[in-house]
């Protein structure tokens, strides 16, 4: 909103009328703002858990292979016993 445009409202309307539509006019710009970060603050968190469920995926086989060795060793060693 430009200064003649508020000149203009106050000599029409009054400065109270004026002063509404300029906060409005700057509460509308600022939450713009405010989506514009809040979108890219997604989209960053987004990259993030995609990267985690990646890493958690590779702990998660990597648990399961070690699983998989200890339950080979457990079965050997019940075979030893039982000689």
């Amino acid at each position: 909103m430009t200064a003649e445009m508020v000149i203009q409202l106050v000599s029409t309307f009054g400065i109270i009328p004026a002063l509404f539509v300029w906060l409005l006019m700057y509460i509308m710009s600022e939450n713009k703002k405010d989506k514009e970060d809040s979108r890219k603050r997604e989209i960053t968190l987004m990259e993030h858990i995609s990267k985690s469920d990646i890493l958690m995926a590779g702990i998660m086989q990597s648990i399961e292979n070690v699983n998989g060795s200890m339950n080979t060793i457990q079965t050997d060693i019940a075979i030893l016993k039982a000689r």
